[in-house]
């Protein structure tokens, strides 16, 4: 009985090991470390050279063993995973990135390149020419003989054999492939068929048709427990006498052969409580509640563009402020929506707006919270210019604009450096610079029209107000909505004058637009943050505690001793992960979204089989999806929605492998733009996974790739079923499902479709709120969720942007518990999770033969290396095995009760 393998820790930067960063010094460290250990014979040697070389690849697995002789050159760019071993004088070139995987056996004399010279017709000599780089994959449990080449961009699909001398070429070899000869080809090699019979010990019975029956046989293939399988009632007698308990969907015995336990869903007594406790056997209490919000944000319609932009753009800059620490021209941005509400007449649309931006600023300090005092009780404001002053002269960008331009008088200068000043200058009753001041106000009307900035005319617009020039605040909002500023399909106004400009996701604009607004249209309403409520209906099927699953206070939801589940742990599931349908408007991603339901109901059903096959004497056997006994699944995901650069891609590769362990990057480019042309190569060097940051859901380019979405004003972002249909037409391999939580990746739900063949990902946990984040305050909001699904075994993915400061990302790997997640990219983590929870990946079987010790076994439809089968008898401890899975053979596993 094999245990799980011990991980070799990440290495963390050390004084001997430079920084892959600095080039050369590294490169001269390996060359030393290499020429000092490559040679050393035996065992002994071959242990300290894997001590020595681990700290320089890009990953370098538990158990791995070099024979001597063996070279590898460009380490930064190999990912060597557990067990994997070289057989004498191997020869591996990673320059273009090389992954070699889990328990591959590299035969003597072996030589892989992953880079090619430039060979086209040229002018040039071959040694004055550059490089053309393509990764090679060597999959898990693969074989490869003696005097074997493999060249760029091969990649050796797991469990497959390479014949000695062969020569494989830049093509990907699927899986259980049998390669021979130069070029290698696959042969088919004759096998024994290996006879076996259904050993499901559970069957759901049910019609064909009936989501509860689809949605339970997704839920048992997502907790990996292959004993249980569907059958409609006239399939059950082909089960045979493996099958021990029925749980019969439509109340019946359902061809129940003598002794069989049958279970029944019913419809039980209703809850009706704000919360509910789930007291879920084996596991802790987790307190929901049973009301699930929606929150949609405004997009575009066909209601006035005025009224729109409004919507759109206060919705955008209150998210803004809430997901950042507000930085002083946030605060200045706050100050100044305020002034300008306060300067116009009440309106009713505008009341909500006012309240919430009253209570931002009393939040901040002392000096804000006495400004917005004095604007709310119409006092004088000149604790606001103090503010404004203050705030705008700690800005190390103004600071040095000033400096620049310190020739200029005090009107010039607010012109051209500073225009929140002409704001303060306005709300001072006297000013030491009065004649200064008066200029610079008397420039007000002059300036409207050759303002290229959108900052600059809210400055205008609130100078105007204060000073009861409304003319002028009318002739702002105009200049704010002409073609140049305002964009018609995305509703929002541009920072400059530029189609190519970003947006502006400022406060004041939004308030400009909205008291225009609400001058021009009677039905004008301030909605930018609408909220749709979700009732969550839970019952009970018996009275008193204990048994699989409680709700405290109200009874049990699964009832052991009538043999009845509540139909609300099915039903619950299938409405949490059905898309919603969202048409007009986009979802918004929202921290009431990280609630665990959809872990706890899954929770729930493990709790349930376990305890109908204890019931019956017969082992719980639980696929666990992480290779190698790892406990939980770690990746990276980088969104890339602006210019990117080489050098910053370097940096957060080296924090992957001197921080994390090895290469778990998945990184998101917006198709149409070059934010990730330039650093595409740089990404395949070192294994990163290359996806799409969606526009809409219908990109081309999503064909064969993972999908993020962006959020931008110009982007449908997240719609719910409309998106997710639209990305699975187009071929993507995965997407995100916004609307809840999920511990692992599953494939999406349609209402029992079962062609569905996208998979969705759990929610990504934001690393920090904006580019001013130098702690890990952000994340910290959503820390204690993001531990819980480490801890319960589920995929977490940090989400994050290449342009961010990445120091976040090396202080969150040092303070957490990471250390047992496997490490790899959303897709490497998506296709496990295909060949192990996939509905009908793994089935449990009784070969022909077997002996009573050993009588269950195994099959899959995909090789799959290192996957771990938890054992649990009832009163006996947990045993772990680890196996190797073969496509369509099966595999015996161990039975009988061992120490975990």
């Amino acid at each position: 009985m094999s245990g799980p393998m011990e991980r070799t820790k990440p290495q963390g930067r050390s004084a001997a090991v430079p920084s892959m960063l600095d080039g050369e010094a590294f490169a001269r460290a390996w060359e030393a470390v290499q020429a000092q250990y490559a040679d050393l014979p035996g065992e002994d040697g071959a242990a300290r050279r894997a001590a020595a070389y681990a700290p320089f690849f890009l990953q370098f697995g538990a158990k791995v063993f070099i024979a001597q002789g063996c070279r590898f050159y460009h380490p930064q760019r190999i990912a060597i995973e557990d067990d994997a071993r070289f057989n004498e004088h191997a020869l591996v070139y990673g320059s273009g990135g090389v992954r070699i995987g889990r328990h591959a056996r590299i035969g003597p004399r072996f030589f892989l390149h992953s880079a090619n010279h430039e060979i086209t017709p040229s002018p040039l000599a071959f040694h004055e020419r550059g490089y053309e780089y393509a990764s090679v994959v060597i999959g898990d449990n693969v074989l490869v003989s003696a005097n074997v080449s493999v060249l760029p961009g091969a990649t050796i699909g797991a469990g497959s054999f390479v014949a000695a001398g062969a020569v494989v070429t830049s093509r990907v070899h699927d899986d259980d492939a049998r390669l021979f000869g130069t070029p290698a080809r696959p042969m088919q090699l004759g096998a024994d068929e290996l006879k076996s019979s259904p050993a499901a010990a559970i069957l759901i019975v049910g019609e064909r048709g009936d989501r509860r029956r689809e949605a339970l046989r997704r839920i048992a293939a997502t907790l990996g427990l292959p004993q249980v399988a569907v059958a409609s009632p006239d399939e059950v007698p082909a089960f045979g006498s493996a099958v021990r308990a029925i749980l019969a969907l439509d109340g019946s015995s359902a061809n129940a052969t003598p002794g069989t336990r049958v279970w029944t869903l019913r419809t039980g007594t209703p809850v009706t409580d704000a919360t509910v406790t789930f007291e879920i056997d084996g596991a802790d209490p987790v307190t929901l509640a049973t009301k699930r919000t929606l929150t949609t944000a405004p997009a575009r319609s066909e209601r006035p563009l005025i009224d729109d932009a409004a919507n759109i753009t206060l919705y955008n800059a209150l998210k803004r402020l809430r997901k950042r620490r507000r930085e002083p021209t946030d605060q200045v941005d706050l100050l100044v929506a305020a002034l300008l509400l306060a300067r116009t007449p009440e309106h009713a649309a505008l009341a909500g707006c006012k309240r919430q931006l009253t209570a931002i600023l009393e939040q901040e300090d002392a000096e804000l919270a006495a400004a917005a005092r004095a604007i709310e009780r119409n006092e004088s404001l000149e604790p606001v210019a103090a503010a404004i002053i203050a705030r705008s002269t700690a800005s190390a960008a103004v600071k040095a604009r000033m400096r620049a331009k310190k020739d200029l008088d005090l009107a010039e200068r607010v012109t051209h450096t500073c225009p929140e000043l002409l704001v303060a200058l306005a709300c001072l009753d006297s000013s030491g610079d009065r004649k200064g001041r008066d200029a610079a106000l008397a420039r007000l009307d002059g300036s409207i029209a050759s303002a290229d900035k959108a900052w600059h005319l809210l400055a205008i617009g609130a100078a105007a107000a204060i000073i009861g020039r409304a003319d002028l605040c009318e002739r702002v909002t105009l200049r704010l909505r002409e073609p140049a500023f305002l964009d018609d399909h995305a509703g929002c106004v541009r920072s400059a004058a530029t189609a190519a400009s970003g947006f502006s996701y400022c406060c004041g604009i939004g308030v400009l637009l909205a008291i225009a607004a609400a001058t021009e249209l009677p039905t004008f309403r301030l909605a930018f943050e609408n909220e749709q409520a979700f009732p969550l209906r839970f019952g009970s099927v018996g009275r008193g505690t204990g048994g699989p699953v409680c709700l405290r206070g109200h009874g049990r939801m699964a009832d052991a001793g009538t043999r009845q589940i509540d139909a609300s742990l099915v039903d619950l599931w299938i409405d949490a992960v059905t898309p919603p349908s969202v048409h007009a408007a986009q979802v918004e991603l929202t921290d009431a979204m990280y609630e665990p339901l959809v872990p706890t109901l899954e929770a729930a059903w493990r709790a349930i089989f376990r305890a109908m096959l204890h019931e019956a004497g017969e082992p719980f056997i639980e696929i666990l999806p992480w290779p190698g006994g790892r406990s939980a699944a770690l990746s990276v995901r980088y969104d890339i929605d602006r210019s990117t650069q080489p050098g910053q891609v370097r940096k957060i590769i080296e924090i992957q492998r001197s921080d994390l362990g090895g290469p778990c990057g998945s990184w998101y480019a917006i198709p149409g733009t070059d934010h990730g042309s330039r650093i595409e190569p740089v990404l395949r060097q070192h294994l990163q996974e290359i996806g799409l940051h969606g526009l809409r859901s219908d990109h081309r380019e999503a064909h064969g790739a993972g999908v993020t979405m962006h959020s931008a004003p110009r982007s449908e972002y997240w719609r719910g079923m409309s998106t997710l249909a639209g990305q699975a037409k187009a071929g993507a391999i995965y997407s995100e499902l916004l609307s809840v939580s999920l511990d692992r990746p599953q494939p999406m739900w349609a209402d029992g479709d079962e062609a569905a063949d996208l998979w969705v990902t759990p929610l990504h946990f934001p690393l920090e709120g904006s580019t001013n984040d130098t702690d890990l305050s952000y994340f910290d909001r959503l820390a204690p969720l993001a531990r819980a699904r480490v801890k319960r075994g589920g995929h977490l993915i940090i989400g994050s942007h290449p342009d961010l400061n990445q120091e976040i990302l090396s202080k969150l790997a040092r303070r957490e518990s990471l250390d047992a997640c496997w490490v790899a990219p959303v897709a490497t983590v998506i296709e496990r999770c295909r060949r192990l929870l996939a509905p009908g990946a793994v089935r449990a079987v009784r070969p022909a033969g077997a002996t009573s010790e050993s009588r269950l076994a195994l099959v899959t439809t995909a090789t799959v290396a290192d996957v771990a089968v938890r054992i649990e008898r009832a009163g006996s401890p947990v045993s772990i095995e680890i196996v190797q899975l073969n496509a369509g053979q099966p595999r015996p596993i161990e039975q009988a009760p061992s120490a975990h």
